[in-house]
């Protein structure tokens, strides 16, 4: 699921890792909504996993409260670091950085702002986090808050959609996007763009052949 609204997502501003914006009042509802829909949920949920992003575990916090669930933070859920554009207004990356902002705003996956990172190196943190989630939690439900460009990219993933059309992907503020994920192997290909703090056991797999299945169960909802 995606995090609450934070005042940066009023004013169109990138956030990425450095820029962590916190949730409005809309926002923080937003996030007892959800935690209140989760609980009535068919679903028994195992495990709450969170982005380490402030604005992510904002929204985290009612959640683990209503479902008595501690917890777990994950670097590997961050959302896209932006570089020199976070905190930026959309027309002010562009003006710093027209080319590469061009590139972006049309679904280039491996344009990368100056000091970050691209769309298709973020995916593969995501994918990889998500890869070792699905190992260690094989036919259970989890809870993963966090953020617009890593749900984008499971999205893609699941309906087996280039990143470049990742843009055509809506995903509000709290959406809840349902997904079945499996692994066939406990290996992955999916190291590079890992953040520092990823456990090591975590960005150090061994080789081998690797294939991670994601398949959308229902429509998303948003609270």
């Amino acid at each position: 699921m995606r995090h609450g609204e934070t005042q940066y997502n009023r004013e169109r501003r990138f956030q990425g890792w450095s820029a962590d914006s916190h949730l409005t009042e809309a926002g923080k509802e937003e996030a007892r909504v959800v935690a209140s829909l989760l609980l009535r949920s068919a679903a028994k949920i195992s495990a709450l996993y969170s982005s380490d992003l402030e604005r992510a575990l904002e929204t985290a916090h009612p959640i683990s409260r209503v479902l008595g669930l501690p917890i777990l933070s994950d670097p590997c859920f961050r959302e896209m670091n932006f570089g020199a554009w976070e905190g930026l207004l959309r027309e002010e990356a562009a003006r710093i950085d027209p080319e590469a902002y061009r590139l972006w705003l049309r679904g280039s996956p491996d344009v990368k702002p100056r000091g970050g990172e691209s769309f298709r190196e973020m995916s593969d943190r995501v994918l990889f986090g998500l890869s070792v989630l699905a190992k260690r939690h094989q036919g259970q439900s989890i809870v993963i808050v966090t953020h617009l460009g890593p749900l984008r990219g499971i999205v893609c993933t699941a309906r087996g959609w280039t990143y470049d059309r990742r843009h055509e992907i809506s995903v509000p503020n709290c959406a809840v996007v349902v997904t079945e994920v499996s692994v066939t192997r406990d290996t992955s290909v999916f190291q590079k763009g890992l953040p520092e703090e990823c456990p090591e056991a975590f960005a150090r797999p061994s080789g081998g052949k690797f294939t991670l299945k994601i398949k959308e169960v229902g429509e998303m909802k948003a609270c």
